[in-house]
Parts: C-alpha cells; sequence; structure tokens
C-alpha cells in the first residue's frame, strides 16, 4: 500500500493500540495497523519524506505477487497477518495433478526475504491416481513426496533445525537440497551424515526423477549402482569411467569431473565409521609436479567442493594459478643442480609459514590415517632432512620399513 503525496491536513498520526498491543497509525480516514518497530521505523523518517510517501509496506519488498491478509482486514498489516503468498505463480507447474489443494508454506521473521512464502505446498492426485504432496522449490520446480517422507523431513527439522522450519531449493546437480548440506533424499533414507556405510552407499530414484522424493521411490544402493541409474542416463550407455575412479559422492556423476580432478576418501576409525571426502587437481601441466586439495571439511558439501576443483582447473587452463595454500609439493628443487623426487605417500607442505616434511598414508587395515609432521629448518638441505624424516617414519611405524627402507640413500628415493 502506497500512501503517495498527501496534503499537510492529512498528515499521518502515531499512537498506540492498546486491544492488539501494536502500533496505529492514522492516515485520513483510516487506522492502520502495524508492528510498533514498522511505525517507528516511519515516525524516524524526516518530515520531508513523510509527507512525500508513507510507504507501509516498504519492508515487504516491492516486487510482490500477492498479499493475503489473514483476517481480511486490508488495513492490518501486522505481519503476523501479511502472508506474501504469490500462488498463481504455481499453476504451469500443478497442471498435470486433480484435485489440487493447498495447504500452506512457511516464513522466515528475519533476514531480507523475511514473510516471503517458502515451499508452499498441496495436496493432489497424480495421473496414476496416487495421493501426492507436491512442495514448490526455488527456482521453478515441484518436489513430489507423500505423506510419510514429509513426516521424516519434519522430524528431522526437530533434530537438526531446533524444530524450525528447512528452506529446501534446486541444487545445480538437479537434486533437492538445503543450507544443511545434506539432500532431501538422503534425510527421507537416513543415509546421510558422518554414519557407517554413507561413504560406500547411496540413495537410488528408482524411477530416475531426482524430484520424485516419495519413500516408496527411494532406495539404498551401491554407488556403483546409483552411477548407472543416474536420471536420464540408461544402463550400458553410460560413458565409460576413468580407469580405477572412486565411487563418486551422492548427486555427482563422473563426467561432471573435469580432467586433471580427482576425488579421494580418507576414513578416520578402524571401523571406518567417520570419514571425509576431498578433490585433488593432479597432473596439469601448469602445476609443475604439484597438486591442488580442497578443503577436507564435512561442512562443505562434496558438490561445492566438485566446483572448487572444476574452476581451479579452468583457472590453470587460462594461466591462472590458484592462491590457495592447499598445494603440495611433489618435487622439490633446492639448488639449481639437485633435484629430489619424494618418496611415495610424502610431500612438503606449508603450515603456519613454514615449511614441513608430511606423510600421509591410508591405513590398509582400516585404522586411523598414518601421518606424521617435521618442520623444516631455515636454509635446510633437502637430502639431509629427507633421510632424518624417513628415520622417524619408520621409529613411529615400523610397518613402513619395507616401503622406505631404501630411501634412506638419496639415489634410491623413488
Amino acid at each position: 500500500m502506497d500512501l503517495l503525496r498527501m496534503p499537510p491536513s492529512f498528515k499521518p498520526t502515531f499512537a498506540i493500540n492498546a486491544e492488539h498491543n501494536c502500533g496505529e497509525v492514522t492516515f485520513k480516514y483510516d487506522k492502520i495497523l502495524c508492528d510498533t518497530t514498522d511505525m517507528v521505523t516511519i515516525m524516524n523518517k524526516n518530515i520531508q519524506s513523510r509527507e512525500k510517501a508513507v510507504n507501509l509496506l516498504f519492508k515487504f519488498n516491492p516486487d510482490i505477487d500477492i498479499i493475503n491478509f489473514i483476517n481480511d482486514n486490508t488495513n492490518d498489516l501486522r505481519r503476523e497477518n501479511v502472508e506474501i503468498s504469490p500462488l498463481q505463480k504455481y499453476a504451469h507447474l500443478l497442471k498435470n495433478y486433480k484435485n489440487v489443494e493447498y495447504i500452506g508454506g512457511h516464513k522466515q521473521t528475519l533476514g531480507i526475504h523475511a514473510y516471503r512464502l517458502k515451499n508452499p505446498m498441496w495436496k493432489a492426485t497424480d495421473a496414476s491416481g496416487n495421493e501426492v504432496l507436491l512442495m514448490y522449490c526455488e527456482t521453478n520446480t515441484i518436489c513430489i513426496l507423500c505423506p510419510k517422507s514429509y513426516e521424516i523431513i519434519k522430524e528431522f527439522e526437530k533434530t537438526a533445525n531446533q524444530g524450525n522450519p528447512i528452506t529446501w531449493y534446486l541444487a545445480e546437480n538437479k537434486y533437492i537440497c538445503c543450507r544443511l548440506n545434506v539432500y532431501i533424499h538422503q534425510i527421507i533414507t537416513g543415509c546421510y551424515g558422518n554414519g557407517k556405510g554413507t561413504g560406500t552407499i547411496s540413495v537410488d530414484h528408482k524411477n530416475r526423477n531426482p524430484l520424485d522424493n516419495r519413500y516408496e521411490n527411494l532406495s539404498i544402493a551401491s554407488r556403483h549402482q546409483q552411477e548407472e541409474n543416474t536420471s536420464g542416463i540408461i544402463p550400458d550407455t553410460k560413458r565409460t569411467r576413468q580407469r580405477g575412479a572412486r565411487d563418486l559422492p551422492d548427486g555427482i556423476t563422473q563426467d561432471m569431473l573435469k580432467k586433471y580432478v580427482v576425488y579421494y576418501v580418507g576414513y578416520l576409525n578402524a571401523d571406518r565409521t567417520k570419514w571425509r571426502d576431498f578433490f585433488e587437481v593432479e597432473g596439469h601441466p601448469a602445476l609443475g609436479g604439484k597438486t591442488w586439495t580442497t578443503t577436507k571439511s564435512m561442512k562443505v558439501s562434496a558438490y561445492q567442493k566438485l566446483m572448487d576443483a572444476n574452476k581451479v582447473v579452468d583457472d590453470l587452463n587460462n594461466g591462472i594459478m590458484p592462491t590457495s595454500v592447499s598445494m603440495q609439493s611433489k618435487t622439490v628443487i633446492t639448488s639449481s643442480d639437485e633435484t629430489v623426487t619424494l618418496p611415495k605417500y610424502i610431500r612438503i607442505s606449508n603450515a603456519r609459514g613454514k615449511p614441513h616434511l608430511e606423510l600421509d598414508k591410508r591405513n590398509d587395515s582400516g585404522g586411523p590415517r598414518i601421518s606424521l609432521k617435521m618442520i623444516l629448518p631455515e636454509n635446510y638441505n633437502i637430502s639431509t632432512e629427507l633421510k632424518r624424516f624417513i628415520q622417524k617414519v619408520i621409529t613411529k611405524y615400523p610397518e613402513l620399513t619395507s616401503l622406505y627402507n631404501t630411501t634412506t640413500d638419496e639415489d634410491n628415493i623413488v
């Protein structure tokens, strides 16, 4: 509601409405209710601005499609009574369903999207006569649910989001995601987090539609099975994966990895219930024998890590070197006439501005990773320091003796 330029005799007056415990703005012959915080904001405008216009909906954004007044009083602009609900824009997404009944959504009370309707939902009947729940997700997408899958989502909100509704959206990989870096199909099947098995299994959409998240359409599968059943790809028509390629995270397929990008999973305990994953850029000519590694934090989604790695490849192809400290040397040159190739699993890393020799190896028995660091002194000789480091490695991990017992001689470093 825009109250445009007003004659001096019709300046707004402000008061507190005792009945509703809110602000009351009297303008011309109307009494308009609003939250006291909104009224104070209007009052704090200078006189010239107030006389030019009083926009009582200035916080509700000007591009709204429909404003719904819950109590049907168009002069009651309290936030609890105003719902921004552009329902008509969804009509084209619902045209293939029958008996469509709107059942609501949720809205936030803070931020630039305050009181804007999120994830509106409908009950409907599909072409097969099945009752479904339809949830709108940005951008321009309908996610299909069933009562059971929706109930599981609401339970997850109680435990993982303090009971607050989660806003779901369509991620770039065409799966439904949320800000908690978890997909909706993972929540419904319980296949999420750092739990047992989630590093090797995945969720499969039986009908190959990643937007159909009814409980009966989801099944737990090995990552290889899920790869073969990726949306839109028929078995035996998928591009052959690179030799030695690892099973990929949920929602990621091999063709999404640019050349030189490799996926890794590291387990942090013996029973493999805790793990972390990351991507590396390896073998790119511009790296000069080094690798670039994404963050290993599980707070960052695998998809975002992949996008970061792919961007580094694009930058390298355009002559732009990455600035991250996660560049790890595999060849060390200490002088113009000495080049030493580091042994397997040993690299030079940079921590807190100081160079380190670092061992990082997966434990073949399934236990914690084998790791050791040694800070390098100033003006170090790499051959000497490497011999010292290998002795420390063998002392701590005698089982690696056979791997490194020939590397103490500089000529035998491999």
